[in-house]
This record gives C-alpha cells, structure tokens and sequence, in this order.
C-alpha cells in the first residue's frame, strides 16, 4: 500500500557542519588550507599597519626613562632637553585661552638629529601631559587631549618643522580648566619614532610612537612681562 502524501516524512535538513563541508568543496580548489593561512596572514600584517606597528599593538611597553630638567631626551628623531614649566592666562600675540581655560606651557630646546627636515606635528604626536582638566576634543572612540600647540621661543611664531642639526627653543603649550587647581608639577613624556613605509599608501613617514622618556617638571606661574 502506498502512502498518502500527508503521511510521508519531510527530507531532513543536512547539518550545518554537512553544508558547509559541501560549500567548500565548491572552491577547495582555490581556497586550500595554505592559501587560507596566507590570506589570515595578510590580514593581519595590515591590521598591524594600520594601527600603528607591532610596537601599538603588544601589551607591553618599553621601560620609560625618567630625567630630571636639564638632562636630555634622546629620541628618535629628536633630541629632546626642557628648561621650565608656565602657566598663564593668556600671553599677548601668542597664545589666547578658551573661555574657562588657560594655559601649561613647557620651554624646550628641540634638536632635529635626521639629515632632512622633520615636521612638527611628528613632535606634537609623540609628547603628552599628565595634568588634570586638560583640554580634550570629543572622538567616536572617546575623549582625546588635544595635542600641544608648538611656537618658537624666539619671537612666538608657529614652528612647522625643524632643520637637521639646528637646535631651536620651542614653548609647547596645552590649555587647561581653570576649574581644576594649578598642580605644582608636571609630567611630561616623549616618544621614539621609527621611520618606515606606510602599509596604506606607501609613503614615508615617522611611525609607531613608543613612550621613550618623561619629565617631572615644577610648574611656576608666568613672571608679568
């Protein structure tokens, strides 16, 4: 006797381990064990690339070097020696706080030791402050300090690079609240560079900040000019 079509039991689905062996024998021939591990590989050089190096990705840091003022940071690609520490309200022609702000400045002797001129903003990058209230801009990943502004001690005006050999004073300069009691010292730290081939485009470029060296600085308040 035959049965009735309502009676016949559905086929059984095959199992996801079933269909998905089934979809790789599809291309097995051109995505095999080897040529996968090669392309996770990639995948991973250029996620290493793109944030940073090797250095950004590890846990681990190098030991910092701590020196005291007047000693020198020896930094790639900088030679790094601070003087003194500010802070101010405004300083006339050259620096104007927000409101609510004012200002943490560092007078610095900067020494480019390359044989090509280095743009500034690879020294903004690489220095950072530990000072509370400092002002931040607002990023998808969360706040970020905003980096120092950078003019030559000299006559005020914007430093944007600096010339192989040639030591320059410089005053970095960082706002913060006023809200927040001025600290009687501050640290400031350096980072070590490494000139290499962006993976992106192919450029390059100063990359892979690594903390290097920081300062512990008695911070003042601006003699009136």
């Amino acid at each position: 006797m035959t049965e009735s079509p309502e009676s016949a039991e559905p086929p059984k689905k095959p199992s996801r381990l079933k269909r998905a062996a089934k979809a790789y024998s599809y291309v097995s021939d051109i995505f095999t064990p080897q040529r996968i591990g090669l392309l996770l590989g990639a995948l991973l050089l250029l996620a290493v690339g793109v944030f940073g190096g090797w250095g950004a990705v590890g846990d681990a840091v190098e030991d910092v070097e701590i020196l005291e003022v007047g000693q020198s940071a020896e930094t790639s690609p900088f030679t790094l020696t601070p003087s003194r520490a500010r802070v101010f309200d405004e300083l006339a022609g050259v620096f104007y706080a927000e409101d609510g702000y004012r200002y943490i400045a560092v007078l610095m002797t900067v020494e480019n030791t390359t044989d090509t001129f280095v743009s500034t903003e690879t020294l903004r990058e690489g220095t950072t402050i530990d000072a509370a209230g400092v002002r931040t801009i607002e990023l998808e990943a969360g706040p970020r300090v905003i980096d120092a502004e950078v003019r030559r001690g000299i006559d005020g005006l914007s430093q944007p690079t600096f010339q192989p050999g040639l030591p320059t004073e410089v005053v970095l300069a960082w706002q913060q609240a006023v809200t927040e009691p001025i600290p009687d010292e501050i640290t400031i730290g350096f980072s070590d560079f490494t000139w290499r081939t962006s993976t992106l485009d192919g450029s390059m470029g100063w990359r892979d900040a690594v903390p290097a060296a920081q300062f512990v600085l008695p911070l003042e308040p601006l003699d009136e000019p």
